[in-house]
């Protein structure tokens, strides 16, 4: 391998919205791929970041567990996105 470009994720002011990181290899095809057993957490800090984030994330994806209260967390979800990347998102006041 000649170079991996650095892989970043920006997560801004509005409210959960992320742009999409791509990780490159100088040109050569790998057989890397997003699975579940990896995700991204995001604590949230209202209701309203934490359902936008949801909604824009779930997106042409799959959702794995639905939005809702678990023993765990007055709110928490977890989905793959539409590029195949596992996102665990929780309204951070919900202990996780």
């Amino acid at each position: 391998m000649q170079r991996i470009a650095t892989c970043l994720m920006f997560v801004g002011d509005q409210y959960g919205r992320a742009e999409a990181a791509m990780r490159r290899t100088a040109g050569r095809e790998h057989r890397f791929t997003f699975t579940p057993a990896m995700s991204l957490v995001l604590d949230c800090d209202s209701e309203q970041q934490l359902d936008a984030a949801f909604a824009e994330l779930s997106d042409g994806g799959t959702v794995l567990m639905p939005l809702q209260a678990y023993p765990f967390s007055t709110k928490f979800g977890w989905l793959q996105d539409r590029f195949g990347v596992s996102w665990q998102l929780n309204l951070a006041t919900g202990g996780f």
